[in-house]
């Protein structure tokens, strides 16, 4: 009987240690499984941050790609550059350039005026207060001023008299101006005055130019004064 009884609480003691362990076992199989998950999903967040801060930082280097490119072409502006390197800039000679929301004209034509000024405004320069990439594409250049001193070549604006070198200093009205890039070139150009005395206008008229009226007609056409007059038919 006594072996009987030793027998069987020996059996229940082994039965308790083999549920303990099986217990310990899940336990600890529950624990990895739990672990391996936090692993997967901390690595999950983790790729999802990586791949927020590369897009961020993407949109970051266009930006600044697009910022540096214009701050490159006024630096240009500001060495007497020729009209083809000032050209270069654009997708094309025939990028439109919108002044005041109002008049339209090809970059070759405005670039050539700029040019121009240059050559009679020796020091001729533009200078800004900032210039940021506002949406994808477009920077705008805020308060931009031309300033330049008149003592190189006669300025002439359109079909009014070109005026000698005057010496006289020039700083003209502020000017916000905006510019749509795209695969590293300008494709648009908008500029808006926040002043009266702005662009080539107002450089010649601060130099004594009189704007006042129609231009004068050019060498080969004839004011209204001089027409012949008409002979009647009999």
């Amino acid at each position: 009987m006594k072996s009987l009884l030793k027998f069987i609480t020996g059996a229940s003691t082994k039965k308790a240690r083999l549920d303990s362990e099986i217990t310990k076992n899940k336990s600890k199989s529950n624990k990895d499984k739990k672990s391996k998950k936090e692993r997967k999903s901390k690595k999950s967040t983790a790729g999802s941050v990586i791949s927020e801060q590369t897009e961020a930082t993407t949109l970051l280097s266009d930006a600044a790609v697009n910022e540096h490119l214009i701050q490159d072409f006024i630096s240009k502006v500001n060495e007497q550059p020729t009209l083809e390197e000032l050209l270069q800039f654009y997708a094309s000679d025939d990028v439109p350039v919108k002044f005041d929301d109002m008049h339209i004209m090809p970059a070759v034509a405005v670039q050539t005026e700029v040019v121009k000024l240059t050559k009679s405004f020796q020091d001729f320069k533009f200078s800004y207060e900032s210039v940021k990439e506002i949406k994808p594409g477009t920077v705008i250049v805020e308060d931009l001023v031309v300033s330049g001193t008149h003592n190189g070549e006669p300025y002439k604006f359109m079909a009014f008299p070109p005026i000698p070198a005057t010496g006289k200093h020039v700083v003209l009205d502020p000017e916000r101006v905006w510019f749509v890039m795209k695969d590293g070139k300008i494709v648009k150009h908008m500029i808006l005055a926040l002043g009266n005395l702005t662009g080539p206008p107002g450089m010649y008229i601060s130099i004594g130019g009189n704007m006042d009226g129609p231009p004068p007609p050019g060498p080969d056409e004839e004011s209204p004064e001089e027409e012949s007059p008409k002979e009647e038919s009999p």
